[in-house]
């Protein structure tokens, strides 16, 4: 693969991973996800093991193992090569062109934070 492509790989692969852990750590839908299976193992573990259950609302380690599956992710597909890469290319370059641009939008007063549809 040349140096372009796998420049633009690894930017793709920090993007989409930032864009994934910010999906679990601070927007509704992730975070619906994962507080009941915080909750279910609170209840499950005793009070030394609780740091388990920590890791689930932890930026820094659900990063990591957001980065681990997507790092293996990456690796599988540039190995297959072919459909493979080009649909993680896909999949995971708009999980990063969401990021980005979400961001550029709020910055650029685009979004206000009030979603004329939800109830409040």
């Amino acid at each position: 693969m040349s140096l372009p492509l796998v420049l633009l790989d690894g930017l793709i692969l920090a993007v989409s991973t930032m864009r994934l852990v910010r999906l679990f750590i601070v927007d509704d839908l992730g975070r619906r996800l994962l507080i009941p299976l915080e909750s279910r193992l609170r209840g499950r573990l005793s009070e030394g093991k609780q740091w388990i259950a920590d890791g689930f609302i932890c930026p820094f380690c659900i990063g990591m193992w957001i980065g681990l599956a997507a790092v293996l992710i990456w690796y599988g597909a540039d190995s297959e090569g072919g459909w493979v890469l080009i649909a993680w290319r896909l999949i995971f370059g708009a999980l990063a062109l969401n990021y980005l641009v979400a961001h550029a939008a709020v910055r650029l007063d685009i979004y206000d934070d009030h979603d004329d549809q939800e109830a409040r």
